[in-house]
């Protein structure tokens, strides 16, 4: 058949579209699609939540808007985030005094919107090439909307779309590289429109710069195909139209790279350095990462394996192989990096809507072959092909609907105490009349509620821990560990001398950098756990600074003691094993954490106290008040400043309505954690 004859043929398949799929004037795809944009709106409002990662750019934001730099900490280079052109933007409204965390989420959601509307006009764009085989009067364009129904029905991709980060801008920017790309992969003049779609996705975040390559070298590939017999294929392959797209490209790429180079001093971010380990561990993470996404949202990999067949469609070959390559190739990417800090397959939604296009080609071919059987003719196959693709997206949407509120929720709660210890630093900041300077592992919303100096203990925006990591085998070996970041560097952390050192799990260490922590001597030399009570238990714990007279109560022996490293997983196990006994309390439990206990009690150094403290709390809990107590006081006995144990005993007194002894160690507690009167009731 010739390019004329298929040309006039899909022009014939518009037509009876037109009169078949639509009711006075209005398109049924056209309803369809309005009805699955309300519905994901409304999937967009439940998932709402500012993820905490998100406030790192708001703080870059707000430093540049003060006239201090495009700086995470006053004074200090460091590019600490990735998503360059998203920054830019917010920049915007921030700059018109509008509310940075709502500009944010706003956008991230309307470009959410936006990716389902891209997909559409991808898939009918494909899809049509296929209809004209099939011209007949049914509701076949339906199938057009299979990758928008999907995708909408995608818990993951409502999460991260109102998130406030730039993952749907970042995904609506290659969605549309790649629908010009398609649109004018037989066009003989210039395509302005991929290589700037694409240039911008990569200014947003670094990985657009393999789609680039990998569309580019698709591209020379069908040429090379193409014109494989012509005498023209090195004039076409070096053509002036393909120099100037890669121009398009390379120009503001470069520019962005002179400037990183000017004003950063590193040719990549610093959290390329903070994050990217090339080990087996990375690889196993990384391949966990994916076979979980595969759970998830494709069936086990069905979705991604049936329409492989469409590589056998002439027709189709230079969409589904360019669909594959980049899948394949993105997906080999992930891998290597390990996949990704942040949960809910982040990094996956970028290539999801290819493969929900791909299951919408493949149920068209099913259509092509099945309609011509009599039995299953016209619309009892669309009919058939439709309740399978509703099933699905129910399943996906059903599947994941609890974990999507459990981790808005969580997230919600996060970023909430976050904020509350960002208030006690300022109102610190405020008694003590200076600034602080505050080392956490989570930087996000704490930091950009707060104006102190914060040390980012992962390294992600602090150069030095970046690019000077230390090792303890004993830390960043254990497998067992969920967090990815591996870099820190505790000599240095200490060295600057933090007023406070803030954990993601209040007093356990969690992270590789607070673990590595428990390593150091100077550490518990130098640091001790500050109480700060709040309303309704909401109670917050510090890691402050000792001042000089408490450095003197210090046991002097702790500076020469030698500490073996192997300790800090006993101690987060059995803080563990704390936590699951507070949450079931049971004599299984109980017996559980007791066991623990005795171990740990073996390998923890001999000037650790906060193991007897523990114990203490679970004794309370079971009623046996005599053996709390002497836990309470053994912990006293080895550290003075151990103020959870001053608050057990408290309790203890409460309990036996023993005011004057209950209002003592309120004292206590004021004392050793030296709080400010207001502090106590707030």
């Amino acid at each position: 058949m010739t390019k004329n004859k298929i040309n006039k043929n899909i022009g014939n398949v518009k037509s009876a579209n037109l009169k078949t799929s639509s009711i006075k004037g209005i398109s049924i795809e056209g309803l369809f699609l309005l009805a699955i944009v309300v519905s994901f709106i409304y999937f967009l409002n439940n998932a709402s939540h500012i993820q905490d990662d998100a406030f790192i750019t708001f703080r870059y934001i707000k430093n540049f808007i003060e006239g201090k730099g495009l700086v995470f900490n006053i004074g200090e280079r460091v590019e600490g985030y990735t998503n360059f052109l998203w920054m830019i933007i917010l920049i915007v409204p921030a700059f018109l005094k509008a509310n940075i965390i709502d500009a944010s989420q706003f956008l991230s959601s309307f470009f959410g919107l936006s990716v389902l509307i891209v997909s559409f006009f991808i898939s009918r764009s494909i899809n049509l090439k296929s209809q004209y085989i099939n011209n007949k009067k049914d509701f076949s364009g339906l199938i057009n909307l299979v990758p928008v129904f999907l995708l909408a029905l995608t818990g993951a991709f409502s999460y991260w779309a109102s998130s406030g980060m730039e993952t749907s801008f970042f995904i609506f920017l290659i969605l549309s590289g790649l629908f010009f790309y398609i649109r004018n992969n037989q066009s003989e003049k210039i395509n302005y429109y991929t290589p700037i779609f694409i240039s911008l996705a990569t200014l947003t975040r670094p990985e657009g710069i393999l789609f680039f390559v990998i569309i580019y070298s698709h591209k020379i590939l069908f040429i090379i195909i193409r014109q494989r017999k012509s005498s023209s294929l090195l004039r076409k392959v070096f053509s002036r139209n393909n120099f100037l797209e890669v121009s398009l490209f390379i120009l503001p790429v470069l520019i962005h790279l002179i400037f990183r180079l000017i004003y950063y001093g590193y040719l990549f971010p610093n959290t390329y350095y903070a994050k990217v380990n090339y080990d087996y561990s990375t690889f196993e993470s990384g391949v966990e990462y994916l076979i979980l996404f595969a759970q998830d949202y494709l069936l086990y990999g069905i979705i991604f394996i049936l329409p492989l067949f469409l590589l056998a469609i002439k027709e189709l070959r230079f969409e589904t192989s360019l669909f594959y390559l980049i899948i394949f190739l993105y997906s080999l990417y992930v891998i290597i990096i390990g996949g990704d800090v942040l949960p809910l397959h982040r990094f996956w939604l970028i290539v999801l809507p290819l493969i929900y296009i791909l299951w919408g080609m493949f149920l068209i071919q099913i259509n092509i072959i099945y309609s011509k059987r009599s039995f299953l003719s016209g619309s009892k196959t669309i009919a058939i092909l439709l309740i399978i693709t509703i099933l699905i997206g129910y399943y996906n949407y059903n599947y994941s609907k609890d974990k999507i509120t459990t981790m808005k929720d969580r997230e919600i709660a996060l970023v909430s105490k976050f904020q509350m210890q960002a208030e006690i630093i300022n109102s610190l900041e405020r008694i003590k009349k200076r600034k602080l300077t505050i080392a956490v592992s989570t930087i996000g919303s704490i930091s950009y509620f707060t104006n102190a100096t914060v040390i980012d203990m992962l390294g992600l925006t602090d150069e030095h821990i970046a690019h000077n990591p230390e090792i303890i085998p004993e830390i960043s070996n254990d497998p067992e560990n969920p967090w990815k970041e591996k870099r820190y560097n505790t000599s240095y952390v200490i060295s600057r001398e933090p007023d406070y050192i803030l954990f993601s799990t209040d007093t356990k260490p969690s992270a590789y950098a607070e673990r590595a922590l428990f390593t150091n001597n100077d550490f518990f030399y130098y640091y001790y756990i500050q109480f700060i009570p709040r309303p309704q238990g909401q109670h917050l714990y510090f890691y402050a600074r000792k001042t000089n007279e408490q450095i003197k109560l210090s046991n002097p022996e702790i500076k020469s003691i030698k500490i073996n490293a192997n300790w800090v997983k006993d101690y987060v196990d059995l803080c563990q094993k704390y936590s699951y006994f507070q949450e079931f309390k049971s004599q299984e439990r109980f017996e559980s954490v007791k066991i623990k206990f005795d171990h740990t009690i073996k390998s923890s150094p001999s000037f650790f106290a906060d193991t007897y403290r523990i114990m203490g709390d679970v004794y309370f809990i079971v009623g046996d008040i005599n053996e709390a107590k002497s836990n309470y006081d053994k912990a006293l006995l080895k550290d003075s400043l151990n103020v959870l144990s001053y608050l057990g005993l408290r309790r203890i007194y409460q309990n036996l309505k023993d005011e004057e002894k209950a209002n003592f160690y309120i004292r206590e507690i004021q004392i050793r954690s030296l709080i400010q009167k207001g502090f106590l009731h707030r």
